[in-house]
């Protein structure tokens, strides 16, 4: 076998058994085959689909601090961020695609097959399971909100939807799990594997479970500032973060484990298509109730 077309493990890994294990062989293929620069061009997408969802944000935040001398951001400042993130998204990618190639995981099996004009195994399988899945992690997400403490921060939900949507679904969607997926994940695999000398291709579970939690741990870190901005982090509110945040990132990195990154990023975005509509629609219940 060769990067060129990965197919999805099913946990045991049986098919990868003959794949070769040096990583300096790979570093040649991992762009060439087209995958980086697919996942790459999406990347970007993801970064520009978040910036009508950034400036309406900052230009409510403004409104309700009632700060006249605090401006919104430019388009050409948050352009300019856009510009530096790219390159890291870059080096995210690539690293990503040598680490998974190199343990054997399933890395891209559905671009894969578009690339190389050969249908993808277990593809609809894939999709199916995918979507189902990010739809059951966006109904508990928002059915949290009952939970949660009622905050004083911006009125993120009166954001028009398809700003939200757009953002959730390709920043989300695909940065998100460019990073804590393709990139962190493979990385922590690698590095606990190195730190304890073990060599599996791909790596035993113990190891991808260890490097899972990690990962949507930092995941969960991760989402504090958003939810800091939308009012004060008590204590439950920054447990329901961690906890809810978390637990997506598990379920999308198992996806990842077992069919590849574009079942984590479809699980993702299945999620926004509950979370962002229903979320609205539960706080304005709490505020009447």
């Amino acid at each position: 076998s060769h990067c060129g077309v990965s197919q999805p493990q099913d946990g045991r890994g049986k098919e990868y058994a003959a794949r070769p294990k040096a990583l300096g062989t790979r570093k040649c293929q991992v762009f060439t085959e087209g995958r980086g620069t697919t996942l790459v061009s999406a990347g970007f997408v993801g970064l520009l689909s978040v910036l009508p969802l950034k400036r309406q944000f900052v230009e409510l935040s403004t409104k309700r601090a009632e700060s006249k001398t605090k401006e919104p951001e430019h388009i050409h400042t948050q352009v300019t961020v856009v510009g530096i993130k790219l390159p890291l998204l870059a080096v995210s990618v690539w690293c990503g695609l040598l680490l998974s190639t190199h343990f054997g995981l399933a890395g891209a099996p559905l671009i894969d097959g578009i690339l190389s004009g050969t249908e993808a195994p277990y593809f609809w399988k894939t999709v199916t399971i995918s979507i189902l899945s990010g739809l059951s992690v966006g109904a508990i997400i928002s059915l949290s909100m009952l939970f949660g403490t009622r905050d004083s921060g911006p009125d993120f939900f009166s954001i028009p939807l398809w700003k939200r949507l757009l953002a959730g679904l390709f920043h989300g969607g695909i940065v998100e799990e460019l990073f804590f997926r393709l990139f962190l994940l493979s990385f922590l695999a690698w590095s606990v594997s190195s730190v304890f000398g073990l060599q599996a291709r791909p790596p035993i579970s113990a190891v991808f479970w260890t490097a899972n939690i990690v990962s949507a741990l930092l995941f969960g870190l991760a989402h504090l500032p958003s939810s800091a901005a939308l009012g004060a982090l008590t204590k439950k509110n920054i447990a329901l973060t961690l906890l809810l945040n978390g637990f997506a990132g598990l379920v999308y990195g198992y996806l990842f484990w077992q069919n590849g990154i574009e079942a984590a990023m479809l699980a993702h975005m299945s999620t926004h298509v509950v979370l962002q509509p229903c979320m609205r629609w539960l706080l304005r219940v709490l505020k009447t109730a």
